[in-house]
C-alpha cells in the first residue's frame, strides 16, 4: 500500500523517553522495558471521532510509538470540541499534525482510504486495532479480520447512559456480535458535542486507552469479553460480563447513511434527501419572512443558549407527542432547524407523513450557521 510501511517502527529517541518518564515510572515500578514495549508498538485506529481522538491523546502521552490513522473524512465545525479547528481539512492530517506537535518523536502514518486487502495489511502489522465508529456492520467486519489475523481488537461506543468499552482476543466472532446490542436506536444522538456531554467521550476514550496499554504491555485487559460501562452521570465504572454465546449476526451492508453515520431513521433519511437546504439558502429565505416559518426543534435550554432571530421554539418531543402541529403557521412553509440537522430531519419526516410535503430542514443546523453565516450566534 502506497505510503504505508510498519517496518519503520523503531526505538527513536528512547533515551529522551526515559528522561521524560523516568521519575514517575520508577515510583510506579514501570521499568524501561515497559516503555520500550510501548515505543515499539503499533496501534491502528479506524475512524477519528470524539472517542478515538480522546483515546489517541492518552496513548500518545503514555508513550505508544507508532500510530496508523485510517480515516477519509474532513474536519467539521463540531470537531472544535476535541481541539481541532481546521474545518474542511482532512481529519487524519489534522490529527497527525496535532499529535506530532505534542510529541514529535512519534511515528504517525495516514491511511486515508483503504481497500479490504489494505485493511488486512494494516491489521496484520498492528499490535492492537481500535475502532469506535457507529457503523456496527463495519466494526463487525473489522473484528472478523482481527480474529482471522489474531490481532487484539478494542471496541468502544456510546449508549444512552454513557460509554462502553470491550476488548476481544482470539476467537471473537460471537463476542463481537454482542456489542451490536448497542444499536443506533438506543444511542444518544451525538457524541461529546457540548458541555457535560463531552465528559462521556473523554472518560470512554481514556478507559479505551488503558485497555490498549494493558494489551501492549502483555497484561490481561479489564474488558476482555466484558463490557466496561462508563456511567458519566454517576462517574462510575461497571464491568458487565458478556454472555457465553450469542447468535452470530452477518452484515452485508453498512448500517450508516454516508451523511449521518447511521443516526437517521429511514423516513428521515428519505425526506432529507430531497428537502434539505443549506444555511446559505436559509439566509436568503429569511429576507422574505412572510413565506417561511423557521422552527427550532431543539430543547428550551439549547434555544436559550443560542438561536437565530425570528426562529420559533417547538421542541422535537412536541411534534412526536402531537402538540406542536397546531402551532405551525399554515400560511408559510415550515423550515426545521436543530443543532446539526438530525432532529430536524426526523421532524421533517413526520411533517411529510402528515401531508406537509413542502416542509424543509436545514442541513448542518446551528453549527453550520454559526461557522459560516453569523459567528455571533454561539456554537456549542
Amino acid at each position: 500500500m502506497s505510503g504505508f510501511d510498519c517496518t519503520s517502527v523503531h526505538d527513536v529517541n528512547f533515551d529522551a523517553e526515559k528522561v521524560r518518564f523516568s521519575h514517575q515510572l520508577i515510583n510506579r515500578n514501570f521499568g524501561p522495558s515497559y516503555q520500550r514495549s510501548l515505543l515499539n508498538a503499533t496501534l491502528a485506529v479506524f475512524g477519528l471521532d470524539e472517542i478515538s481522538t480522546r483515546m489517541l491523546e492518552a496513548v500518545s502521552s503514555a508513550g505508544v510509538g507508532h500510530v496508523l490513522l485510517i480515516d477519509s473524512t474532513t474536519v467539521q465545525p463540531w470537531d472544535s470540541n476535541v481541539n481541532v479547528v481546521d474545518v474542511g481539512e482532512s481529519r487524519a492530517t489534522t490529527w497527525r499534525n496535532y499529535l506530532l506537535a505534542r510529541r514529535p518523536e512519534m511515528s504517525v502514518t495516514i491511511c486515508s482510504s483503504v481497500t479490504r486487502a489494505e485493511q488486512a495489511s494494516i491489521v496484520k502489522k498492528s499490535d492492537v486495532v481500535f475502532c469506535s465508529l457507529e457503523d456496527v456492520a463495519f466494526c463487525e467486519r473489522l473484528a472478523d479480520l482481527c480474529e482471522e489475523l489474531d490481532t487484539p481488537f478494542v471496541w468502544s461506543g456510546l449508549g444512552p447512559s454513557g460509554g462502553a468499552v470491550s476488548t476481544f482476543i482470539g476467537d471473537i466472532t460471537d463476542s463481537v456480535a454482542r456489542f451490536a446490542r448497542l444499536d443506533p436506536e438506543n444511542r444518544i444522538y451525538f457524541r461529546g458535542m457540548s458541555g457535560a456531554i463531552n465528559l462521556e467521550c473523554t472518560l470512554t476514550g481514556v478507559v479505551a486507552a488503558s485497555e490498549i496499554v494493558r494489551l501492549l504491555l502483555g497484561q490481561r485487559p479489564l474488558a476482555f469479553n466484558r463490557e466496561l460501562c462508563i456511567a458519566t452521570d454517576r462517574l462510575s465504572l461497571l464491568a458487565v460480563n458478556l454472555p457465553d454465546s450469542a447468535p452470530h449476526r452477518t452484515f452485508t451492508d453498512p448500517l450508516s447513511a454516508p451523511a449521518y453515520y447511521g443516526l437517521l431513521s429511514e423516513p428521515a433519511a428519505s425526506a432529507s434527501d430531497t428537502h434539505t437546504i443549506s444555511v446559505h439558502d436559509l439566509q436568503r429565505m429569511l429576507k422574505d419572512k412572510d413565506k417561511i416559518q423557521l422552527v427550532d426543534v431543539r430543547d428550551p435550554y439549547e434555544y436559550e443558549y443560542a438561536h437565530i432571530e425570528g426562529a420559533v421554539l417547538m421542541p422535537m418531543s412536541s411534534f412526536f407527542d402531537g402538540d406542536a402541529w397546531t402551532d405551525l403557521d399554515n400560511t408559510k412553509t415550515p423550515v426545521f432547524i436543530c443543532r446539526v440537522g438530525i432532529r430536524s430531519a426526523e421532524v421533517l419526516a413526520l411533517a411529510h407523513a402528515r401531508g406537509l410535503e413542502n416542509a424543509m430542514h436545514v442541513g448542518g443546523g446551528m453549527v453550520a450557521w454559526s461557522a459560516t453565516i453569523d459567528r455571533s450566534v454561539s456554537a456549542y
